[in-house]
C-alpha cells in the first residue's frame, strides 16, 4: 500500500504527475515553433529532444546574457512556475531589459506558465 499510495513518490502520484507533465509538454510543443529553444528548470526531459532546451532559471545572469544573444537568431520561451503579476512587472521593467529582453505570458498550465522572451528593439541614437 505504501509503494502505491503512501508517499509523494508513490506509484499513483508518479503516474498522475507524469500525465500532467506529458500534457504540458504536448501543449508547449503545439504552441512553439520547431526551431524554438525552451528555457526551463524542471521540464527538460519532457521537451527534449523535440526542442532545444536551456536548463536554467531567470536568476542566472550569465545565462540571461547568453539568452539575449540567442534571441537574435532563435525564438526563446520560458516554462516554469507562473509569476505573480507584481513579479512579472518587476522582471519586465527592472531586471530583464538589462539583458535585452522581456517576458510575455502566452499560457498558464496549472501552476506553470509559458512565456515568450521578447527582444527589446534598440532605439537609434540621434
Amino acid at each position: 500500500m505504501f509503494t502505491i499510495f503512501g508517499s509523494e513518490e508513490g506509484l499513483i502520484n508518479l503516474y498522475y504527475n507524469h500525465s500532467i507533465d506529458k500534457a504540458n509538454a504536448e501543449a508547449i510543443l503545439e504552441i512553439t515553433p520547431e526551431n524554438a529553444i525552451i528555457m526551463t528548470q524542471y521540464h527538460d526531459k519532457q521537451l527534449f529532444p523535440e526542442r532545444k532546451v536551456i536548463n536554467a532559471l531567470l536568476t542566472n545572469d550569465t545565462v540571461n546574457a547568453s539568452v539575449g544573444k540567442i534571441l537574435e537568431h532563435y525564438p526563446v520561451y520560458y516554462f516554469n512556475f507562473a509569476f505573480p503579476e507584481k513579479d512579472l512587472v518587476y522582471l519586465n521593467e527592472r531586471r530583464l531589459p538589462n539583458f535585452g529582453f522581456t517576458l510575455e505570458l502566452l499560457t498558464r498550465r496549472g501552476r506553470f506558465g509559458l512565456y515568450e522572451l521578447k527582444p527589446i528593439e534598440e532605439v537609434p541614437v540621434e
